[in-house]
């Protein structure tokens, strides 16, 4: 099972598919199990430049992680199929004790999340996307987001938070995104 130290603690990864890396970050409570084939620790995993793609929480996350990494590859993004069938099969299953504790840890670190201030120093390409209908993290966030992030451009689909599923239109345009298309 290969774990990474990061910060004292062992954190899980799987690496999955082949090509140019990309990081996915998943939102509040959501782990492998649930997740796309992602990549967590990627100096563990040998990677120099990566793309970051953050969900939800996820997001939040990317954003400290912008000023680390250039995001100069591109990757295919795996189908949606087997994603929603996790998607499914997590929500009928009573969480383990051990995802309880990390949801805990997820959300003490989401309370004090705050890049304002340092948005103006990512210098990378930057797709911030919302849902248009998200009750969750308003539009309005993610144009104070698109604002305070010099090379970003602002997507809102014509969804709610879960946007990657509700919207056909979401995959291939962050696809095209990373592949510098547009």
């Amino acid at each position: 099972m290969p774990t990474a130290p990061v910060n004292g603690i062992e954190i899980y990864f799987e690496v999955h598919g082949e090509g140019p890396p990309l990081m996915y970050i998943s939102g509040t409570g959501d782990d492998l199990r649930r997740s796309p084939a992602s990549v967590l620790p990627v100096n563990s995993v040998g990677w120099q430049h990566c793309h970051v793609m953050g969900v939800s929480f996820g997001g939040m996350v990317a954003l400290n992680l912008a000023q680390r990494w250039d995001p100069d590859a591109e990757e295919p993004i795996p189908g949606l199929g087997p994603y929603c069938d996790l998607m499914v099969e997590s929500a009928r299953s009573v969480p383990e004790p051990g995802q309880l504790a990390g949801l805990a840890r997820q959300l003490r670190a989401r309370a004090g999340h705050d890049v304002l201030d340092a948005l103006s120093s990512i210098e990378h390409p930057t797709l911030v996307c919302a849902g248009d209908y998200d009750g969750v993290a308003p539009v309005a966030n993610s144009v104070v987001l698109a604002d305070g992030i010099p090379h970003a451009t602002l997507r809102v689909f014509d969804s709610g938070q879960g946007f990657l599923v509700q919207d056909r239109t979401a995959f291939p345009e962050i696809i095209g995104f990373l592949r510098g298309e547009s």
